[in-house]
């Protein structure tokens, strides 16, 4: 009877545990000594684990049906002694693994004195979870801190209690460390299959951290502190701050991050040092470093956030974070790239600007619960760090943060009514004038117009438009159909079937109400693929963005809003397919717009954005020119723009800028300059030699200032529009219309690729690198890079084409039908009617957009005509052959191609010819081209012509 008392009693114990397991199957218990293990006071006064009749039991997911296989065992190490060691195999099933020892308590354990928790630890290299378990936490959710690999040699870890970061399947609760019911130690990784070991040793909760610690994680009060600009200075432990390192490992599992004491080499000085890893492929990857507030931290008598950083080059979001605001919509500046040595910081807090995932919410500088430094990059497998010292907030007003800057009279009247005008954004510079003041002090010139972005949760901004009217600036509105920032939000079909109506009229009917002139520039850069208004995110329909553009304009002159200055605005860079390229396709009509405007930047070599590094006429020449073409009689204004520093010489580029603009692009009456460090660092006033730079260039006095006098644009437009034209030829060098006299073949051709047979006086167009094109990140290196000598002949049946390329890299192209162009080819552009308007502007029925592709060597693809315009083949024969510098090609273009054609002799037709250059990566590099730009294979106007003889 006794002997079966015993094995109840037991059979109930290992129930007891089980139900503690939830469901968790137990393999078995073991008690340790304190030899072993011990919970350790700080002021030495020793839990032993017997007193608490505590006891270490394994588990796995075993119970629910999983397969996974594990042991503990003592085992003696060399350098520590008795340890605990503990082996395990995942297995195959189930998406949820892992192996597990925990620490049970007999009854809940009151921690809340304690701040630190420390261990040493080894093991294979994999994944380890700590977690802490607590009354009133549901299984599988509990309080844990990942570490991400287990070192091979013993480590001592000191781990912040408040680090410990609650598991995201159950609902949210906060850590009750006065209830602790277990700690535990379990793999982490999820992958089948994994085998690995870890053992550890020396498990302590402490009220100090272990200075002898090699992983220390602090709050850092002795090193970090928010100070009154030199004296009340306001203290970490103050306050009770400490920091955090969070990731989205409890929604997403993607990410890593850890914070930890560092020091400079040879130097007494500890910074806060932050690592991590953007790890799996999910949207949404973050990782910060968070200076929490357990009260709410008034800042509204400061004026700047200063620190100093460095890191490994990656952007950094600097954010603050108020109880009114939701998660995921911080106020934030974005430092695009981190320094390599020590950089000082000093942020406006004004020019913090809010995220844009949830409602607008006015930021509460009265009510900061933390400040965070959070990597702002989203690339998958991205690895970085950063570190941070000495972060103050501060009294210091601007114009005392503006040390080492010349600090120039602003000049504000114009001795000149007609020029461009100058324009500026950045953050929080329409409500803050003292802001805008700041810089026009740098480069001594006032703006003429401020520009800001506003989305459709927003009321007209009448008291902004009155502030600055009042002070002489233009208000320009960046006026985008979206919801904060929600790129499903709004549809370009809702907008014209009028599911907006009601807030547009209110929109119209406050704008009318203020009376004032001002720009507004809806839904612009429609031609990327960056924006849900945009032609490529609306099945590629122009039309669909023409009929909200116009519906919107309807309902602002229904309401008598004709102060409204309408600005439609395209992006330098166009994401449409050769199809709709057109942009002019997506073009509202005159009576819609009043300005046109081009967005485009510098990237530079930026990490990130290494998009090249571009010239102002590279971004800008060959969009201005088909502006200016189709609306000759429409002023320009550069909507937004600006240059990085990362590639090129910045100070260069701007007096570049201003030298081009007078010279070559009278049509642009107004630029709008980016002022802000987001991808990259734009700023104007971003060192003093920059911004002495900008003085000298804009103190011309073909740059205005006058709000008043930009007004007047659109009726100069009107009577400078032949101006505009004209100047087009200093963008476009090779536009002079060129005339070939091709002369009748005496003698039937034989198409076989040998050039030999021609006549000695045959026409011949030469193309070489002074008449040809690269892509910006490429250099023309020499003639064998890209050269030809086009020879041209005809009789009644056809029109005969003879190349001889040179190419360091010849037949390339691999390509079928309609993307014949990106590799190795000829484009023939053909204008059948010898009636059309030379001057026309894109193609009509009867012009014709030829390509001959060179086939490619690797394949032997047979190298063919294709009717581009017609998307088949053409009508004619080709025979391409490999010659020691390149290829020659002879080909035969049979007047049946154009719709039967039948020319005789002095008839002059619209004629053009290009070779395109695909080098070791097959990808088109460049052309060239024998007459016109770029847009050369859309636009008749830039043709020459062939006279038949």
């Amino acid at each position: 009877m006794v002997s079966l008392f015993k094995k109840l009693n037991r059979f109930l114990l290992l129930l007891v545990l089980a139900i503690c397991f939830s469901g968790i199957k137990m393999v078995f218990s073991q008690a340790f000594s304190s030899e072993v293990l011990k919970l350790t006071f700080f002021e030495k006064k020793d839990l032993k684990v017997e007193s608490l009749k505590s006891e270490w039991s394994m588990g796995s997911d075993e119970a629910l049906g999983g397969d996974t296989k594990f042991s503990a065992i003592f085992d003696q190490d060399s350098d520590k002694g008795k340890i605990l060691k503990i082996k395990y195999t995942l297995g195959e099933k189930y998406a949820y693994r892992y192996a597990g020892i925990k620490l049970l308590f007999s009854k809940p354990l009151d921690i809340s004195l304690y701040r630190h928790f420390s261990f040493r630890l080894k093991g294979s290299g994999n994944r380890l979870k700590i977690t802490i378990g607590t009354e009133g936490i549901t299984n599988f959710d509990y309080h844990q801190y990942v570490l991400p690999s287990t070192p091979l040699k013993w480590k001592d870890y000191d781990i912040l209690l408040s680090m410990f970061k609650q598991q995201g399947f159950g609902e949210t609760g906060e850590i009750d460390l006065k209830r602790v019911t277990f700690i535990e130690f379990k793999t982490a990784s999820m992958q089948s299959g994994e085998s690995g070991w870890f053992a550890f040793d020396k498990v302590e909760l402490n009220t100090n951290s272990l200075s002898s610690s090699n992983e220390v994680y602090s709050t850092l009060a002795d090193k970090l502190s928010l100070s009154d600009f030199g004296r009340n200075s306001l203290l970490v432990p103050a306050l009770s701050s400490e920091w955090k390192a969070q990731n989205d490992s409890a929604n997403f599992g993607g990410s890593f991050s850890k914070i930890c004491l560092a020091r400079d080499s040879g130097k007494k000085k500890n910074y806060l040092r932050f690592d991590y890893s953007l790890e799996r492929t999910y949207s949404f990857r973050y990782v910060l470093a968070k200076l929490g507030f357990p009260n709410p931290l008034d800042l509204s008598k400061y004026n700047s956030l200063s620190f100093f950083m460095k890191g490994s080059g990656n952007r950094v979001k600097v954010q603050l974070v108020s109880s009114g605001v939701a998660d995921y919509n911080y106020y934030e500046y974005v430092i695009p790239a981190t320094s390599k040595e020590w950089k000082e910081y000093k942020l406006p807090l004004r020019m913090f600007k809010q995220e844009s995932w949830g409602k607008r919410v006015k930021l509460n500088l009265k009510d900061i619960r933390a400040v965070q430094f959070q990597a702002g990059s989203m690339s998958i497998g991205e690895k970085g760090w950063f570190a941070i010292d000495n972060i103050e907030i501060n009294k210091e007003n601007l114009a005392q943060m503006m040390g080492g800057f010349k600090i120039y009279p602003i000049a504000n009247k114009d001795k000149f009514t007609n020029g461009c005008f100058l324009g500026v954004y950045s953050e929080g510079y329409s409500e803050d004038l003292e802001l805008l003041n700041v810089v026009e002090s740098k480069i001594g010139k006032k703006f003429a117009q401020v520009m800001w972005y506003m989305d459709w949760t927003s009321e007209f901004p009448a008291q902004e438009c009155e502030r600055l009217y009042q002070s002489d600036y233009l208000p320009h509105i960046t006026w985008e159909p979206w919801l904060g920032g929600d790129t499903n939000s709004i549809r370009l079909d809702d907008i014209s079937a009028g599911y907006y109506d009601d807030y547009i009229k209110n929109w119209a009917k406050a704008a009318k109400e203020w009376g004032k002139p001002y720009f507004l520039r809806v839904g612009h850069e429609f031609n990327g693929n960056w924006y849900p208004w945009s032609v490529p995110a609306n099945r590629m329909d122009d039309s669909k963005y023409v009929r909200a553009y116009r519906h919107i304009h309807n309902i602002f002159s229904k309401a008598g809003a004709t102060n409204v200055l309408w600005v439609w605005c395209v992006n330098n860079a166009s994401s449409l397919p050769y199809k709709n390229e057109f942009i002019t396709n997506a073009y509202p009509g005159s009576n819609y717009v009043d300005w046109l405007g081009i967005d485009g930047y510098n990237f530079g070599l930026q990490p990130g954005f290494d998009f090249g590094w571009y010239s102002f006429d590279e971004l800008f020449a060959e969009i201005y020119t088909t502006l200016v073409l189709h609306y000759p009689d429409k002023p320009i204004m550069l909507g937004e723009f600006a240059s990085g520093n990362v590639g090129g010489n910045k100070v260069e580029w701007i007096l570049d800028m201003v030298e081009s603009l007078e010279r070559k692009y009278p049509a642009i009456k107004s630029f709008v300059w980016f002022n802000l460090n987001k991808e990259a660092e734009w700023q104007i006033d971003l060192d003093p030699e920059m911004a002495s730079t900008f003085y000298e260039a804009v103190s011309n006095q073909y740059f205005l200032s006058s709000s008043k006098d930009i007004l007047n644009m659109t009726e100069i437009a009107k009577s400078e529009k032949e101006l505009y034209l004209s100047k087009l030829s200093l963008l476009n060098p090779s536009w002079e219309k060129k005339e070939a006299l091709v002369k009748k073949a005496q003698k039937r051709v034989v198409i076989d690729g040998n050039l030999a047979d021609w006549p000695k006086d045959v026409f011949t167009l030469e193309m070489n690198r002074e008449n040809s094109r690269k892509s910006s990140k490429d250099k023309w290196r020499d003639n064998n890079d890209l050269s030809a000598k086009i020879l041209l002949t005809w009789d009644d049946e056809a029109l005969y084409i003879g190349a001889m390329v040179n190419d360091d890299y010849p037949m390339m192209n691999s390509y079928d039908g309609q993307e014949a162009w990106k590799g190795d080819a000829l484009e023939i552009l053909f204008g059948a009617d010898q009636k059309a308007d030379p001057q026309r502007k894109s193609f009509f029925s009867d012009d014709y957009q030829i390509i001959i592709n060179t086939g490619d060597l690797k394949t032997k693809k047979p190298s063919y005509i294709w009717n581009f315009t017609r998307n088949c083949l053409a009508d004619g024969e080709v025979k391409t052959k490999r010659t020691k510098k390149g290829y020659n090609m002879e080909i035969k273009i049979l007047f049946s191609t154009f719709d039967n054609l039948a020319p005789v002799q002095d008839d002059c037709y619209g004629f053009n010819i290009a070779t395109d250059d695909a080098d070791e990566t097959g990808e088109r590099k460049g052309q060239g081209i024998w007459n016109g730009g770029k847009d050369f294979y859309k636009n008749p106007s830039v043709w020459g012509f062939i006279r038949l003889k």
